[in-house]
């Protein structure tokens, strides 16, 4: 894979692994200059297993789901881009008839051109280092039978070609890696595929009839070589399905099909071998569109679009992946804040008396850090080995279900382990760092004397600071995406209102109306239909990201409705229970004491929030593509299809 939701692969490898790096300094920095604190931040793992066992589980966890779904990338991306290259070999452009110089080429070509063309290709070419091979080619649809074996093969593509050419194209090979001489094949002789071998059981020696212009002519098998785009195996880019197919000599198939003097495509391949001729296709294929300009012939650079295109899908099936990853990682990240508040709120006195023997704020947060990076450095490893395994075994299933398709070949890349494994330590030490900071702000006496801390009414000018930081990043985002990018625009529009939020807090407005409000504002937002949404605001392009940003920001929108309107929901449920009267006060309890701690009550609900919402998504998408794909609908009402070749 090049890109994740349009980021360069190697920045963000790049970017994470300096993040790391980062990281690991700053706790290598705390265990130099404050060994006793670090020894403490590291005790507590052991000495705390259940929670430890929670942590761990929730980071490998995510950690799992990033390697997994960068691996499945990496496996389209490898056996797709492979398929390619093994299919096309030595080629890499074509040209071919067409009325546009940017032409496309899928299983054949459109037309034929006069033979006479090629010369004044290869004079074009000549002496250009970027070119190491021409060759003349013909393409003729047909079929084939095999009288002996009584098989058939209704759809096949004869492919002729210049036998004393095919040095350039690193000639042909049977099925035991030995060199065909396609010189001596003959007029009589063809030479087959091994996958249209396999479906007539045909062998060397064999004859087979041909069955093209509704003529019958019977032929020799004289060798039999590995599939490729010179002997007729293609790879049709609308269905994805191989078509086998045969060589011979070309003026044999000329003489056949009566195209004395025709050429369907002159193949080039490039310098640098079979996967190195990709680097000089556009250079190659800009300067035979400038030579070849107003002739009726166009080139198509064939191995760099259906390698693009391959690299494309890839990113595709792997922004799919990652968007449901990312839910997982978002969960993730509430638990770890969610349990070290716990974990603070468990070790309140202690954290107290820590304090009042001359231990600084600062050296809290330190030994916070280093006992989340212990977590995070056992979780990543273990996550990143799961993830292979997991990536490893979908592959498999893949190339069970899909293998018809596509070879699939299970692959991980190096840098697809290195990312998934900085990324999971890089959240996780944010996450500490950012619950940290904020629980070891304590009031000493009250947590040695174990009780709450006396809430000051004071205004704190930081509330300003961060209102003013939310509005400004909310305007700079929303303008920055009007009119453009949809996933900016949505999220600007997201931020600034809890700026204002902040502003009108710091300025005493009551936090139910202000909250509820911006809820309500975030939910009508985001649940906009389309058409509705393009009628106000304008068109937008989004992407997969679009769904992880939507799901977060419809989470945050409901978690803030319903912690700040919990008493209403305690009132409504008392007036409803009235034949559960003794069931009431049990209620009340229930729903009091989350209310007395809204901040973690807010955090357990968005958890639990994004998960079912990244679930029952994919159920909705799930059935969205079985819809699609089966419905009626998706057949147009035909049961079968039959098609004239």
């Amino acid at each position: 894979m090049d890109d994740i939701f349009g980021i360069p692969m190697t920045g963000l490898v790049l970017t994470l692994v300096a993040l790391f790096a980062l990281c690991l300094l700053s706790v290598a920095w705390v265990g130099w200059r404050h060994p006793v604190i670090f020894k403490l931040g590291v005790r507590n793992i052991p000495r705390r297993r259940a929670q430890s066992t929670l942590i761990v589980v929730g980071l490998m966890l995510s950690t799992l789901i990033m390697a997994a779904a960068l691996g499945i990338g990496d496996t389209i991306n490898y056996s797709m881009s492979a398929d390619v290259y093994d299919n096309l070999g030595h080629i890499d452009e074509l040209v071919v008839a067409s009325a546009d110089s940017e032409a496309r080429v899928d299983l054949t070509a459109d037309g034929t051109f006069d033979a006479a063309t090629f010369p004044r290709i290869e004079a074009m070419l000549e002496g250009d280092p970027n070119v190491d091979g021409l060759m003349p080619m013909l393409d003729a649809r047909a079929s084939v039978t095999h009288e002996t074996m009584q098989l058939a093969e209704p759809g096949i593509i004869i492919t002729g070609i210049d036998a004393s050419r095919l040095e350039g194209f690193g000639g042909l090979q049977d099925t035991d890696g030995r060199l065909i001489d396609f010189g001596a094949v003959g007029a009589d002789g063809v030479v087959l595929s091994a996958s249209l071998a396999e479906k007539l059981d045909a062998t060397a020696g064999d004859r087979l009839t041909l069955h093209v212009n509704n003529a019958s002519v019977v032929r020799t098998v004289t060798a039999i070589t590995e599939d490729s785009y010179l002997v007729g195996t293609r790879r049709s880019l609308s269905s994805s399905l191989v078509t086998p197919g045969l060589a011979m000599p070309l003026a044999s198939l000329q003489t056949l099909i009566g195209q004395d003097g025709k050429l369907s495509a002159v193949a080039i391949s490039n310098a640098g071998g079979v996967r190195g001729g990709i680097d000089y296709s556009q250079a190659v294929t800009t300067t035979l569109r400038e030579e070849l300009a107003g002739q009726g012939l166009g080139v198509a650079p064939i191995k760099e679009r259906r390698v693009a295109e391959a690299k494309s899908f890839a990113t595709v099936f792997t922004s799919v992946f990652l968007v449901l990853g990312l839910f997982s990682i978002a969960a993730g990240i509430l638990l770890i804040v969610l349990i070290f508040t716990m974990l603070a709120a468990e070790r309140r006195a202690e954290m107290g008396m820590e304090r009042a023997v001359g231990t600084h704020r600062r050296q809290l947060i330190q030994q916070f850090i280093a006992e989340g990076s212990g977590y995070a450095l056992v979780a990543g490893l273990v996550g990143t080995g799961l993830g292979v395994l997991a990536a490893l075994g979908i592959g498999q299933g893949m190339k069970l279900i899909f293998g018809d398709y596509v070879p699939i070949e299970p692959y991980v890349a190096p840098r697809s382990l290195v990312a998934a494994y900085c990324l999971g330590m890089v959240i996780t030490f944010m996450a500490v760092v950012g619950s940290s900071w904020k629980i070891s702000r304590l009031n000493i006496v009250a947590a040695v004397r174990d009780i709450p801390d006396i809430s000051s009414p004071q205004r704190k000018k930081w509330t300003l600071v961060w209102a003013g930081l939310l509005l400004l990043a909310g305007g700079l985002m929303t303008f920055a995406g009007a009119g453009g990018t949809a996933l900016l625009f949505t999220t600007g529009m997201s931020l600034w209102p809890f700026g204002i939020i902040l502003a009108l807090r710091y300025f005493g407005v009551a936090a139910r109306p202000v909250f509820t409000a911006v809820g309500l504002y975030l939910l009508v937002f985001w649940l906009l239909p389309e058409d509705a949404f393009n009628a106000i605001f304008g068109n937008y392009d989004s992407g997969f990201s679009q769904f992880f940003v939507a799901g977060v920001f419809l989470v945050i929108a409901t978690t803030v409705i319903t912690i700040n309107n919990l008493d209403v929901l305690l009132a409504g449920l008392s007036r409803l229970g009235g034949p559960f009267r003794s069931q009431l006060p049990a209620v009340r309890i229930a729903i009091a004491y989350p209310g007395a701690t809204k901040g973690r009550t807010g955090l357990t609900v968005a958890m639990f929030s994004l998960i079912i919402f990244s679930l029952v998504m994919m159920a909705t998408m799930n059935q969205t593509s079985i819809e699609l794909a089966l419905g009626d609908e998706s057949n147009a009402g035909w049961d079968v299809r039959a098609d004239a070749r």
